[in-house]
């Protein structure tokens, strides 16, 4: 039977300095960056249920967006890793469905951007 593992087993979160915060899912995220997380979940949904995007699309936007999202732990997320994931979303900003959640975050990372 399947059991999940820990996402960071046997590191202190808590010990890190910043304020760190659960998920219901069990994600880890730094509290600066919630509402960020939150709108990438959404975006997320967005993609897994467009018609207009094929499964490999949906797959692979969604593993971005979990990377994304994993950066989100830590207190200083890496802007390169963000910005080149970001850019590889850019290709969704047009279809329907999924432009408003998209717009959404784009809104929320413009300042790892900059």
């Amino acid at each position: 039977q399947f059991e999940p593992k820990e996402r960071y087993a046997g590191i202190n979160i808590t010990a890190t300095g910043g304020n760190i915060i659960t998920l219901g899912d069990g994600n880890i995220v730094n509290s600066d960056f919630a509402e960020l997380h939150s709108q990438l979940d959404e975006l997320k949904i967005a993609i897994a249920e467009s018609p207009q995007l094929t499964d490999t699309d949906k797959l692979e936007l969604s593993a971005d967006i979990e990377t994304m999202k994993d950066q989100l732990a830590k207190p200083m997320p890496n802007i390169g890793v963000m910005a080149q994931l970001w850019r590889a979303l850019a290709r969704i900003a047009t279809v329907s469905g999924v432009a408003e959640a998209y717009e959404r975050v784009a809104s929320l990372i413009a300042p790892f951007l900059s």
